[in-house]
């Protein structure tokens, strides 16, 4: 049988769990509307809660830390701050956490927001649309490795293309299927768009050199006949893309559709990746 202080001890337990809660949920004033100028450099809070000087951390509404200011004036039904520190745009409906008059440590009880990395390295496979002959289907698969070079994106990437289509040599004749395998090496670069809490928007633009080789059955692909707009050998490739990316931590989920000029033909690909940050 338990001793007769047990329920005591329980309910004081449950009391002091419940004010710690309500403490820390007290710290957030959720429904305080926030109001920047468009520099975000000054921003007014309309909050009861708030007195000269103090110092107040926003976060966004994943709870991560976006900024920091310090109340400097009073105005009419709030209270204007200083931005001091900032690591991303502060929307109207993030909260916000008084720094001076709690134990809070803005940077280890929250976590920093952070953009998608820049720095990074990562892969992407997905399926590709080349013209060959009339016209090919197959896959694309790439690693790609991106760093900043006195603050400008540099992308490196290096890339496999396959593809099986059909190709005749003219009106009458039966076609043939007709395999093209492609792999190139590309110098570009990248950059966000658009960016938000947890997705952004990436475009990319690259060009370089590609060494393909091209096959069909039982045939000689270089007859005269063949309209084959993919060159034997090492041609030159031009890639573009655009696609949204999902941040968890340093790992970067990205999904993107990619056109692309192969030698003198042209190719389409959506691929899905991933990329790691190396900062």
């Amino acid at each position: 049988m338990l001793p007769s202080r047990f329920p005591l001890i329980a309910i004081a337990s449950l009391m002091f769990l419940n004010i710690f809660v309500l403490a820390k949920a007290s710290m957030a004033d959720v429904s305080a509307p926030i109001i920047c100028n468009k520099k975000q450099t000054r921003c007014t809070l309309y909050s009861n809660k708030l007195a000269m000087d103090d110092e107040v951390g926003i976060l966004n509404n994943s709870s991560e830390f976006i900024a920091k200011g310090k109340v400097y004036r009073i105005v009419k039904g709030g209270w204007k701050i200083k931005i001091t520190e900032k690591h991303n745009r502060i929307k109207n409906a993030y909260s916000f956490v008084i720094l001076s008059k709690t134990d809070i440590d803005i940077r280890t009880d929250f976590d920093t927001y952070r953009p998608p990395a820049l720095n990074q390295w990562g892969a992407n496979i997905g399926t590709l649309s080349l013209g060959v002959g009339e016209g090919g289907a197959g896959i694309e698969a790439a690693l790609f490795y991106q760093k900043l070079v006195k603050k400008f994106p540099v992308l490196f990437r290096v890339i496999f293309m396959s593809a099986n289509g059909n190709i005749s040599r003219g009106f009458g004749t039966p076609p043939k299927p007709i395999t093209v395998n492609a792999f190139g090496a590309l110098l570009g670069t990248s950059g966000l768009f658009w960016v938000s809490e947890s997705i952004a928007m990436r475009f990319e633009l690259a060009g370089g050199v590609m060494n393909a080789s091209r096959s069909v059955a039982d045939d000689d692909t270089n007859h005269p006949d063949y309209e084959i707009t993919i060159d034997q050998g090492i041609g030159i490739i031009a890639r573009g893309s655009i696609g949204a990316i999902i941040e968890s931590g340093k790992l970067q989920y990205i999904a993107e559709i990619s056109p692309a000029i192969v030698h003198a033909t042209s190719g389409m690909s959506i691929t899905i990746g991933f990329g790691k940050s190396i900062d």
